[in-house]
């Protein structure tokens, strides 16, 4: 498995890791481009980002087969078709994200480590989230903050952060408002205790679906869907496959 290439290049690759069956490594050099590397600025290994080099096609059929893979050789299943993989605009789509803070900033983990990267440049956050992260990281300075979990609305009109704390810092409900936070919350990481320092900790989407508008709310610890362009054709998906009534996503 070699991280930062095509299938069908020929690279120098450094390896990292050798199990009983399997060996892992990272692309040091490519010798023979595949016709779908594509030049970018982006650290490929900048979580989140790991198929960032390849078009955006061959992204899709790599994806695909990833899927149609894991039904064969882990599910015992083969798929008799290849498997269709929905398309999405590439940049900004992320309306959760989970990023990590050392030295005073916030970044993503580069894959595999625990090194901070610039999660800006990734371009999967729109650039009202990243303003937002840059106003709420200025705020909490000299503070042991450790992680900052990010959830926002598919129009981006609202976003929570939770901050986990590494220590029992005095840092709660005297935050004053953030521009660009609507719901800011601290956990103690060793306590476990989540505190509201001003707003609310769900936030909210109405998608236009089938023959009538559908609310969703969810917490921002919660799981959900995390691509705001797909968000809209998923909910119609499901609800075009059951009857009228409620729906409870389980």
């Amino acid at each position: 498995f070699v991280a930062g290439a095509i299938p069908g290049e020929r690279v120098r690759v450094r390896i990292d890791r050798v199990s009983k069956q399997l060996a892992f490594g990272t692309t040091v050099d490519v010798l023979d481009p595949s016709n779908d590397r594509r030049a970018v600025e982006t650290d490929w290994a900048c979580g989140g980002s790991f198929y960032t080099h390849i078009a955006y096609d061959r992204q899709l059929q790599l994806k695909g087969e990833v899927v149609q893979d894991a039904f064969a050789r882990i599910g015992r299943m083969p798929l008799a078709a290849p498997v269709s993989v929905m398309p999405s605009q590439e940049h900004g789509y992320r309306m959760r994200a989970r990023l990590h803070m050392k030295n005073g900033r916030f970044g993503f983990f580069r894959e595999g480590t625990h090194e901070l990267c610039d999660a800006a440049p990734t371009r999967q956050l729109l650039p009202d989230s990243v303003d937002a992260l840059v106003r709420l990281q200025s705020s909490v300075q000299g503070t042991h903050v450790i992680s900052c979990e990010l959830s926002e609305n598919a129009a981006a009109t609202e976003r929570a952060a939770l901050l986990e704390l590494a220590s029992s810092d005095a840092i709660g409900p005297h935050v004053e408002p953030i521009e660009g936070i609507t719901g800011l919350l601290f956990i103690n990481h060793q306590q476990g205790h989540l505190t509201v320092a001003y707003g609310s900790p769900y936030v909210s989407d109405r998608i236009e679906a089938v023959d009538s508008p559908v609310a969703l709310s969810h917490h921002v610890q919660s799981f959900f869907q995390g691509n705001r362009y797909l968000l809209s054709p998923l909910v119609a998906r499901v609800l075009a496959q059951v009857p009228d009534g409620a729906v409870t996503d389980l």
